[in-house]
């Protein structure tokens, strides 16, 4: 039986390595934009967390107060009906 021969590629070594370049180019391209966009997302995702917090900070106190309010006016009225 005798051995098949070796297939020849369609395209030239010089085409194949041209291919392979631009090929490679637009790969670094995609990568930095995707980097570019996780980055500004992780950006976005900071400011969002930073100002929930600066709301919080300014909320709580409020809700703390309504709720020892709350708590005071309870204790009173119950010791009122007794």
């Amino acid at each position: 039986m005798a051995e098949p021969a070796p297939k020849t590629p369609a395209r030239s070594p010089d085409v194949i390595v041209q291919d392979i370049a631009a090929e490679r180019e637009a790969l670094k391209s995609s990568f930095d934009a995707l980097a570019a966009d996780l980055s500004e997302a992780a950006d976005a995702v900071r400011e969002n967390v930073r100002e929930r917090t600066e709301k919080v900070k300014r909320v709580a106190p409020i809700v703390g107060g309504v709720a020892v309010v709350g708590l005071l006016g309870a204790v009173l009225l119950r010791r009122r009906r007794r």
